[in-house]
């Protein structure tokens, strides 16, 4: 690639450490939890990674025209805020403390000449757009999804999660010490493997206590728990639900750097669709991946896709797929082959990716069988109905950067032809405004089918 430049890069990042949490493995709805300070560090620390790594002129991934001192018309920054509150959204924001961090250059001159540094040194807001899940499916689309609930009770009840739920019997027997009275059956091992997580970060009792290879064992269980529940053999399967909505987002995204309308687009969420965009593109079929990837990703992990091309020349992009599995100093960001190769055509990606998409609310309602008045669906299977649909690529409620600590994320519902609907940060904003100027998108509509059970056994 010593011929091409960095155009720009698409960001995937998981939140930071937090609290204790629960989420239902029936339906995956969940409790509030709470960001800790190494949360925010972890982030930050990840933000700083790629301010080395990517706004660094000397460095060899210099992103060609990156602005040093944050320009918010070159950032696209969405963040998750559904299922843990408010721990991705600060996620984020640190993130980006780590990014771009406070310089006297952030500063203004006035007309009587004194010159003003913004608050905490020269402190720079990003703003950050948030998505909550009641109001737009887009990075929680298994949520309120009858398709998706029934393709993971299918997979409870299947000879496969019987057979690994008796080879695990005996081990998570002895758990039950150690989980503070949690359910200790294979469907609950996400809960059972998060409580003993978090304890094993923060109590250093409990910490003392658990034998040796018991939270390595249960981690195990919990990443074969989830990778089925969001992963398919096929990459259109409704297990690949949280993919397969965020990819669209990602193409878009994609489309922005090549037309220079940004240099950096960022997705933060929890650990779901990183399963999912993992299983789609091919990236956890590599051997070395089985490990790293087929499961829970740590902390404050981060995927980018690197688009490389000449300038002025679209034909000559390339996308490259990268991951850096939590933030520990041996953690590497690592190459990993997506569609079968280390370095694809754009076009290639966009051709290969765009059929399995979900773009639309109403290939979401279509996708999920959701035929209620849940976001609406029930408007678009009506005899009469004429309502429209929109593309997603921006996000419900923008928020302005606020103070470290203090964020205030403002839910903005929407109606649109008397249905909740999804507003959308335009082309050619500026973060000023967010209505879509987007127009509908032709997809292909299929009828899901729940997982292949024949199928799973032979992943």
């Amino acid at each position: 690639m010593s011929d091409q430049q960095l155009l720009g890069i698409v960001l995937l990042s998981r939140h930071g450490d937090r609290t204790q949490y629960y989420q239902s493995p029936a339906n995956y709805t969940s409790t509030e939890t709470a960001i800790t300070p190494l949360g925010e560090r972890q982030n930050y620390n990840q933000g700083s990674f790629v301010a080395s790594r990517y706004l660094n002129s000397s460095s060899d991934h210099y992103i060609q025209g990156i602005a040093e001192v944050a320009n918010v018309d070159q950032l696209d920054v969405k963040a998750d805020a559904g299922g843990e509150g408010n721990v991705v959204l600060l996620s984020a924001y640190a993130f980006w403390e780590g990014v771009y961090p406070p310089t006297a250059r952030e500063n203004i001159t006035l007309a009587n000449g004194t010159t003003v540094t913004s608050p905490l040194g020269g402190y720079q807001y990003v703003p950050v757009t948030t998505i909550v899940e009641t109001d737009s499916p887009m990075l929680e689309p298994w949520t309120s999804c009858p398709a998706f609930t029934k393709n993971l009770n299918s997979f409870y009840t299947s000879s496969f999660f019987s057979n690994k739920s008796t080879e695990s019997a005996d081990f998570r027997s002895n758990l039950t010490s150690y989980v503070g009275g949690r359910n200790t059956s294979l469907i609950n091992m996400y809960n059972t493997f998060d409580y003993m997580n978090v304890n094993s970060i923060h109590n250093a009792t409990y910490l003392a206590s658990l034998p040796d290879t018991f939270l390595a064992q249960t981690r195990d269980l919990a990443n074969w728990h989830e990778y089925y529940s969001f992963s398919s053999p096929a990459p259109d399967g409704i297990g690949n639900i949280a993919g397969r909505t965020l990819m669209p987002m990602i193409m878009d995204s994609m489309n922005d750097i090549v037309n220079d309308e940004v240099k950096i687009a960022h997705y933060a969420f929890a650990y779901k669709p990183f399963i999912s965009v993992f299983n789609m593109t091919g990236a956890d079929s590599d051997s070395s991946a089985q490990d790293n990837i087929k499961g829970i990703v740590d902390y404050a992990s981060l995927a980018v896709f690197e688009l490389w091309g000449t300038s002025g020349d679209n034909a000559s992009v390339t996308v490259k797929f990268l991951f850096r599995n939590g933030t520990d100093d041996d953690r590497t960001l690592t190459p990993y082959p997506i569609l079968g190769s280390q370095n694809v055509s754009l076009e290639s990606f966009v051709d290969t990716m765009e059929p399995y998409g979900i773009p639309t609310l109403k290939d979401w309602c279509t996708t999920c069988n959701q035929t209620s008045s849940t976001m609406g669906c029930d408007l678009y299977f009506t005899s009469s109905s004429t309502t429209s649909d929109k593309r997603w690529s921006g996000a419900v409620s923008p928020i302005a950067a606020g103070f470290i600590g203090a964020v205030v994320a403002l839910a903005v519902a929407a109606l649109l032809a008397g249905i909740w609907s999804f507003i959308i940060a335009p082309k050619k904003r500026r973060r000023a405004a967010v209505v879509s100027t987007y127009a509908p998108s032709v997809s292909s509509m299929r009828q899901e089918d729940t997982i292949h059970l024949s199928e799973l056994g032979k992943r």
